[in-house]
């Protein structure tokens, strides 16, 4: 019995160790053939070509093609499901926004579980967010709007990209923060959301720079304040929201790379180096600062910890302003 256990134990640590030799010379061998990497936004925005700068870095050091596939529609769920159903081997990876992975799942019923069906490579790039007025607007800071919001009879109005949407949790956080109600009017098109804006249709919303930062150089909107850590290089004058006395108001967009569950940690760490390399390119780096783009990626290990930590955060935000789409 003796000498049977310890047969049974060598040969459970001799598959260990074929195991992890095996793991480690796919890794060393990664990539043979070329990777296809899915973006959830359409061909031309902003995603699709900031993607596309650090998949053809990424494509030049490995040796091997990096095909972008764009797969818009659903919110995002289109591509995920697509990658939720690719081969775990490395050559299928996802750029998706945080909503999907931190908000969605707690506003509605989901054809994949974010925690057990992919395996997180990296946080690639984010957008902080400009809490934009039109430029006919009677506010110049977050103060002025807020006390607004108090004396407007029928209270302001937001504009956003739909229930859930970043923009949709931080609007109703002004609203909470100023006491009053306020009323959300959802749009399917961001571009459509900032005209209406412009024009003061609405009153105020949240958007990237790279959505505003045209009708705002054409004096036709104004920034009161970014949710992100520091100043913007690009809108030096603009405060943080921090700075402006709203420290929660902290919310930014960012895009996570991701991989179908069982991928290889070995190969998800190559991934990652490969990918972080690109970001560190001096040329890419005009490009993401040109563009008011955070280009800092993050690892497999600080991406997975994000995605809990921030949805943690979104589910608490979700039951407070009782968001649901289903």
């Amino acid at each position: 019995m003796v000498q049977h256990g310890m047969r049974s134990a060598v040969i459970a640590v001799v598959a260990v160790i074929a195991l992890v030799m095996t793991t480690t010379a796919y890794a060393q061998s990664f990539p043979t053939r070329p990777i296809n990497v899915i973006v959830a936004q359409p061909a031309g925005s902003a995603v699709d070509a900031i993607t596309r700068v650090y998949s053809d870095f990424a494509s030049k050091s490995m040796g091997r093609p990096i095909i972008v596939e764009n797969r818009p529609g659903g919110g995002g769920i289109i591509a995920v499901q697509d990658l939720k159903h690719s081969s775990s081997d490395g050559y299928t990876l996802l750029v998706i926004a945080n909503g999907p992975l931190t908000i969605e799942p707690w506003i509605r019923t989901l054809p994949y579980d974010v925690a057990k069906d992919f395996e997180p490579v990296a946080v690639l790039f984010g957008f902080s967010q400009f809490l934009v007025v039109s430029a006919e607007s009677p506010v110049n800071s977050v103060k002025d709007l807020v006390a607004f919001a108090k004396m407007k009879s029928g209270g302001l109005t937001y504009s956003t990209l739909g229930i859930g949407s970043i923009t949709h949790l931080l609007c109703s956080m002004v609203a909470r923060d100023s006491g009053t109600s306020m009323q959300h009017v959802p749009y399917t098109s961001i571009s459509q959301y900032i005209l209406d804006l412009a024009t003061n249709r609405v009153d105020f919303t949240f958007s990237s720079y790279q959505s505003t930062n045209s009708l705002m150089h054409e004096k036709r909107l104004k920034y009161l304040a970014t949710t992100a850590q520091t100043r913007s290089a690009l809108a030096p004058d603009t405060p943080t929201t921090a700075e402006a006395g709203f420290p929660d108001l902290n919310l930014t967009v960012w895009f996570g790379l991701l991989a179908p569950a069982g991928t290889p940690a070995s190969v998800v760490q190559k991934l990652y180096e490969e990918f972080a390399k690109a970001s560190r390119d001096p040329q890419t780096v005009q490009r993401l600062v040109q563009d008011g783009i955070d280009g800092k990626v993050a690892s497999p290990a600080e991406t997975k910890a994000l995605i809990a930590s921030e949805g943690a955060k979104m589910n608490r935000l979700i039951r407070e302003f009782n968001i649901r789409v289903d």
